[in-house]
């Protein structure tokens, strides 16, 4: 065992090995770390193409009805008409 740790090329490799791992501007625990947020973008890429492809087919529902563009633009825009009168209700918790 001692002419293994005496030996100049595995010290070397050690000390690399070392370097390459810990304190290297490309060290294992920065690639872990770059690993973890490209996972996580990928993830963030797929809900947007789902929310995308929601909206594309409620643009498509909309092109060519206009009741249905209005009721939506009431619902979550809350737009009115100009004679109209909107009044917002709150939910409340009641214990």
């Amino acid at each position: 065992m001692r002419k293994w740790l005496t030996n100049r090329y595995v010290l070397i490799s050690a000390v690399l090995l070392l370097w390459l791992g810990f304190f290297d501007q490309n060290s294992l625990i920065y690639q872990i770390r770059l690993n973890r947020e490209i996972h996580a973008l990928e993830n963030e890429q797929s809900y947007y193409r789902q929310e995308i492809e929601k909206l594309k087919q409620q643009k498509d529902a909309f092109g060519s009805n206009k009741d249905v563009l209005e009721a939506f633009a009431r619902e979550h825009y809350l737009m009115k008409k100009p004679e109209e009168t909107l009044f917002l209700l709150s939910e409340s918790i009641d214990d």
